[in-house]
């Protein structure tokens, strides 16, 4: 499982920069949203940016040395 973390503003713009990272599509995404932003006080002092773990699942690789059915 590849897995990166990403900050943005927004939960949603976080996620966007996640997948974008790991070159997949937003249905094969896992989400951690490990913080929520905030405002901070008065919208200026303590504001936090979003900040999300985005998983890609690694595809089992295809076995192409299969045995042949058995008759």
């Amino acid at each position: 499982m590849r897995t990166v973390r990403v900050t943005a503003k927004t939960v949603e713009a976080a996620v966007e920069d996640g997948i974008k990272q790991l070159g997949i599509s937003r249905e094969e995404a896992i989400v951690h949203v490990v913080e929520q932003p905030s405002g901070g006080l008065f919208g200026l002092i303590h504001k936090k940016p979003a900040v999300v773990d985005v998983s890609a699942v690694d595809e089992p690789e295809a076995d192409d040395h299969r045995e042949a059915p058995k008759r």
